[in-house]
């Protein structure tokens, strides 16, 4: 926003102090006028149809004044050698966009202001025309990052509130997104703590769920990946989970053991969404007599499980011309 270059075509005094200055480039200047320079208080009509109605020192720009482009944009507040530096506001007609607050060099930088043409509003921090250091973004949602920002983008310590103030995250953040450790409690009521990268759940952590579960371990890319599933029942899991895609619930998945406090057993081995499949062994202990007195022992199944369903070898007399033979046929044993 420097002047063109230009030169002096005819000087002439309206009145004492007072100088009407035309160029070669149809710009004119009227105010004060010392030694062929612009100097105090004038008006300058740039040649593109701008112009600037404040201070001068030594030719240039200096002191409060206010500065409009032909499209209605406007800039003004305090200016050091033809640069806006200090306090002031700038509108941007194209964008909507407008600043209040401090320019360094016709930067923002400092504290500032803006409101921006969508509505949205940032006050805060500046450095080199970006929000930089701490300042509060409210968007056109009226979802709100309070915290630090660097080279525009959420960056450090912040608290993001969304409008219905039921969701939050409130934590580290890495180039815009939420990376680093957070709490993280969301509108349904489910609360997670721990590390997150790029926006999700992705490290070690622990989660709060809204029905009373609690799981503590390894998240990756949003979802539980291995660790120890507290059931709000009184069941515990330890081992490998997925997402049910139908209840939209984490549940074992993989190789894993789960205590059931109910029934007083265990179950150890693999698990295929949230049912015993494949190879394990379920141990149940029972916390009672029979008729006679004598405690009844534990009991294990052990092998293939499908679905929740124990397949159990049963041995059976099958009599076959002239002879006796033994073969295994498979029998099924739901348990829960």
């Amino acid at each position: 926003m420097n002047d063109p270059d230009s030169f002096i075509v005819t000087i002439e005094e309206l009145e004492p102090g007072i100088f009407k200055v035309v160029y070669d480039d149809d710009a004119f200047y009227k105010g004060g006028f010392v030694d062929r320079k612009r100097e105090g208080q004038g008006e300058m009509c740039y040649g593109e149809g701008q112009t600037y109605e404040g201070y001068f020192h030594n030719d240039l720009r200096h002191g409060n004044g206010k500065y409009e482009w032909p499209d209605g944009s406007i800039q003004s507040g305090n200016w050091i050698n033809n640069f806006m530096h200090g306090e002031g506001e700038l509108f941007d007609s194209e964008s909507g966009d407008y600043y209040c607050g401090e320019f360094v060099d016709d930067d923002y930088e400092g504290k500032g202001t803006m409101i921006y043409g969508d509505k949205s509003k940032y006050e805060g921090e500046w450095l080199n025309d970006k929000r930089h250091g701490n300042g509060k973004f409210t968007d056109t949602k009226k979802n709100t990052y309070d915290g630090y920002w660097q080279n525009d983008k959420k960056h450090g310590k912040g608290i993001f509130m969304w409008a219905d103030g039921k969701e939050y995250y409130d934590g580290d953040w890495k180039k815009g997104k939420m990376s680093g450790y957070g709490i993280y409690h969301y509108a349904c009521g489910n609360h997670y703590e721990g590390d997150m990268f790029n926006d999700e759940e992705d490290g070690q952590g622990y989660m709060k769920y809204a029905n009373g579960n609690e799981f503590r371990g390894e998240f990756r890319l949003g979802l539980p990946k291995k660790g120890i599933m507290c059931y709000d029942n009184g069941d515990i899991y330890e081992g490998e989970l997925t997402a049910d895609p139908i209840t939209s619930t984490d549940v074992p998945h993989g190789n894993g053991q789960m205590d059931y406090w109910e029934e007083n057993a265990t179950y150890r081995g693999d698990w295929s969404k949230g049912k015993r499949h494949g190879q394990g062994t379920l141990y149940i202990i029972y916390d009672d007599y029979d008729d006679y007195g004598n405690r009844i022992q534990p009991k294990s199944y052990s092998g293939e499980w499908q679905n929740n369903m124990y397949y159990e070898p049963i041995r059976q007399l099958i009599y076959q011309v002239n002879r006796n033979m033994i073969y295994e046929t498979r029998g099924r044993i739901p348990i829960r």
